[in-house]
């Protein structure tokens, strides 16, 4: 591993760098201040010339450590001195805080990226790109075109894929990338999987309906709001359906209880061994009024369909390649909602591929909702919920509160909390079982904005987040999902508009 690239290493020089200031400071030792000098010089170079993107956060650690020195200079009395470093050096720390974070999460490694394709490589247009691959095929492992969008005006067709050989190490070959002319980012390929918790619970097989296992019918009053939208499906019809994708471990699409409801994409999507899609896919579009099984937000004779597209294996992990090719699937699809039950902690603060799958679905009129993930953090630092122009859904339990496991999400421009422990839902083999985490909030939200997108295709991600915020129970900060509230204000904006 190459040291100068890893955030401890970078945080380490720059604290040993202002202990020696302190101490050239302090003894006037003018070797002590070459050493340190060095040492800032060598990082302060780095990041101009290797690391663009973070100079205002290398400017940040400069002024603290010039603030140190600066104090220094204006007092003689060496206590003040003393809580003055203190200081310089708890504020350096605070700064860089994140670097030393464990993981609690297996799946949230900060360096968990695919072994066959490490890395995404961004080109700033296909004429430097093309360059490259013309002098390069023969020293790199290359995937390329890396993303297949039918729309090509958009970033995701300037990128190549990188295989790193076995006996090489990733930071350096990110360095000589960086090297080149038109490369404008190099991002890991992070490994993604499923938002759940491992604990499975009250596992069993059902004929008639459930609704007393689903404890989130009580707070989400799901009676009144099925019957607030029955009383608006009397005049529903529609010739194309209005479709959520759930890209997760494939849809079991023979299920009792979401046959009814479900559409294929691809017959390999319509299996799912892990059964976690499944269980995604009942959470937001269970046949509801059919005597079997559970009810989901969908109306009865529901005119919304879900579908899945497999982007993760049978162990629930995948790559971030594979959950960008989802998205730009179901986007080239037309697909309404695309929910994604899944994401891990991010190698990079920009992730620009997700940011550019993400824009090319909602261009192309896609809304997408993902998991705010389990580690008990701020989801800022969990892709891709963190991912510009997503909907980012935490965990709450019967108690209201959020769910201890839960990743919080008042950080984000666009988080909102909905129920996520003990979720009664459909698994493979026509069964139904309890599961936990932010994968089993995501789908409810996603199943009542599709509902909103069949009544207004053309509803945006902004205004969708303003109806579920501006609805929604608020509790220390945190909105908490009100679906009958929500659509009660939805239709009647839809109302007045039709009176105009």
């Amino acid at each position: 591993m190459d040291l100068t690239l890893t955030p401890t290493f970078h945080t380490s020089l720059l604290v040993v760098a202002t202990i020696l200031i302190i101490y050239a400071l302090f003894v006037k030792d003018k070797y002590a201040h070459l050493v340190a000098l060095g040492m800032l010089v060598f990082e302060l170079s780095r990041y101009l010339f290797l690391f663009p993107s973070e100079r205002l956060h290398m400017s940040l650690d400069l002024l603290i450590i010039g603030g140190i020195g600066v104090s220094f200079l204006l007092t003689r009395f060496t206590i003040v001195k003393i809580l003055l470093a203190g200081l310089g050096l708890t504020a350096l720390l605070g700064h860089h805080y994140a670097d030393f974070l464990p993981s609690s999460d297996p799946s949230s490694q900060t360096l968990n990226i695919d072994t066959d394709l490490e890395l995404l490589v961004q080109f700033d247009n296909q004429e430097n790109l093309q360059k490259w691959l013309e002098g390069n095929r023969e020293g790199y492992e290359i995937t390329y075109p890396l993303f297949t969008p039918k729309d090509q005006r958009y970033l995701l067709d300037e990128y190549v894929g990188i295989n790193v050989k076995d006996n090489e190490d990733v930071g350096l070959v990110m360095n000589e990338l960086r090297s080149f002319a038109g490369v404008s980012h190099i991002e890991m390929n992070d490994l993604v999987s499923i938002e759940q918790l491992p604990t499975l619970k009250n596992k069993r097989i059902l004929n008639d309906a459930q609704l007393d296992k689903q404890w989130s019918s009580k707070p989400l009053k799901l009676e009144d709001y099925h019957k607030l939208v029955a009383d608006r499906n009397a005049t529903l019809n529609s010739n194309s359906p209005t479709v959520i994708a759930i890209l997760d471990t494939g849809v079991e699409s023979t299920h009792e209880d979401l046959k009814a409801n479900y559409i294929t994409t691809k017959k390999l999507y319509d299996k799912d061994i892990k059964g976690h899609g499944t269980h995604c896919a009942g959470v937001a579009a269970a046949v509801t009024g059919n005597q079997l099984g559970i009810a989901s937000l969908l109306p009865v004779d529901s005119p919304i369909k879900v579908t899945g597209i497999k982007v993760l294996g049978d162990r629930g992990i995948g790559t971030q390649k594979m959950i960008i090719d989802g998205i730009i699937e179901a986007a080239d699809r037309g697909y309404a909602v695309i929910s994604m039950s899944l994401g891990g902690m991010t190698n990079d603060k920009r992730e620009a591929a997700y940011r550019a799958a993400v824009e090319y679905a909602t261009a192309k009129g896609a809304i997408v909702v993902t998991a705010a993930g389990n580690s008990s953090r701020d989801a800022r630092r969990h892709s891709p919920a963190n991912t510009p122009g997503v909907i980012t859904v935490a965990a709450t339990g019967p108690d209201g509160q959020l769910a201890a496991f839960s990743n919080t999400v008042t950080g984000l421009k666009r988080g909102i909390a909905a129920p996520g422990v003990n979720i009664y839902s459909t698994i493979p083999g026509d069964g139904y079982e309890s599961n936990s985490g932010t994968s089993m909030a995501t789908p409810f939200v996603s199943g009542l904005i599709g509902l909103m997108k069949f009544y207004d295709p053309s509803i945006t991600t902004d205004q969708v987040y303003t109806l579920l915020y501006d609805n929604a129970d608020k509790l220390d900060g945190v909105p908490i999902f009100n679906p009958l509230r929500t659509m009660k204000a939805f239709f009647a904006q839809k109302d007045a508009v039709a009176a105009e």
